[in-house]
């Protein structure tokens, strides 16, 4: 099955963990990063967040797409003490 492109081109990634071997990510349409702990995802995370190292398609200009970053620091900003909520997030 062909992946279909993103409208982000690709990532360089060249910050904490890849400072001494920077990266680039060449993302499809879904992409799920996973790792042990220190192996990069927040510094992608981060990347993306930034917007930094972002190369965009042809047809797209980073004002036109809204990054979302589902990561801890989301999850503590918006749903961790949601109105002392009881629940696992």
């Amino acid at each position: 099955m062909k992946k279909i492109p993103a409208s982000i081109q690709s990532l360089h990634i060249d910050g904490a963990t890849y400072k001494l071997n920077p990266v680039t990510i060449t993302p499809t349409f879904i992409n799920f990063f996973y790792g042990n702990n220190g192996s990069g995802k927040s510094t992608i995370a981060e990347t993306l967040k930034n917007s930094s190292g972002i190369t965009w398609s042809n047809n797209t200009a980073s004002q036109d797409c809204k990054l979302y970053v589902y990561n801890a620091d989301y999850i503590k900003a918006n749903l961790a003490n949601y109105d002392n909520l009881p629940g696992v997030f």
